[in-house]
């Protein structure tokens, strides 16, 4: 039979080197000690970041999930998929893709009306538009929500800060076509940049 306490010394050896972890990145001060709740914490904080990370490599690496359904957007950010009709395929799948990069996307104007964009335009909540922190007025980009698939076009015609990381604003309208609402909060997504066409 085997000595339940004879394991123990490992389980400390392991707690002291989470422990000596944490300290070292400055999680723990020098001088007070973790307790057991706060080692199996730790311990859980490093496994799902070490999940994330390999789980980006491998999307980064592979190109995204060949399971999801492929997914396309028409021109007035209506959602189809492969399944169902290829008007959308043909609108804005044809276009070439300038540019690509993932952002993260959150949903502005519930309440907005009659208000003009930075461009000049109306705002309309429900249009297929957005506000981007640099790229040009009357640019079309294909967002893709990354957790659900879907897709929508929309044009860039309102301004956002500069806040040092790739952000997008969609209108309610357009984030619905995706799943995103006001409540959804900051959700990642892939944005391609169109070709004029």
């Amino acid at each position: 039979m085997i000595d339940p306490d004879a394991r123990r010394p490992d389980l400390q050896h392991i707690a002291d080197r989470i422990e000596s972890g944490a300290r070292r990145i400055g999680l723990v001060p020098d001088g007070t000690r973790l307790t057991e709740r706060g080692v199996i914490v730790y311990a859980v904080l490093l496994v799902l970041t070490a999940l994330l990370v390999l789980w980006l490599l491998i999307r980064v690496l592979v190109g995204g999930d060949a399971d999801a359904p492929e997914s396309s957007a028409t021109e007035s950010g209506t959602a189809t998929t492969d399944q169902s009709t290829a008007q959308g395929s043909e609108a804005a799948g044809q276009r070439e893709v300038v540019e690509a990069f993932d952002a993260t996307a959150t949903v502005y104007g519930p309440g907005i009306t009659s208000t003009t964009t930075a461009s000049g335009d109306t705002f309309d909540p429900q249009g297929p538009t957005a506000a981007h922190p640099t790229l040009e007025f009357g640019t079309d980009v294909r967002v893709t929500n990354l957790a659900t698939g879907l897709q929508t076009v929309v044009t860039i015609n309102d301004r956002l800060p500069d806040a040092g990381f790739d952000r997008i604003d969609l209108t309610v309208g357009a984030g619905q076509v995706i799943g995103i609402t006001v409540d959804s909060g900051p959700t990642l997504v892939t944005l391609e940049v169109l070709a004029p066409g």
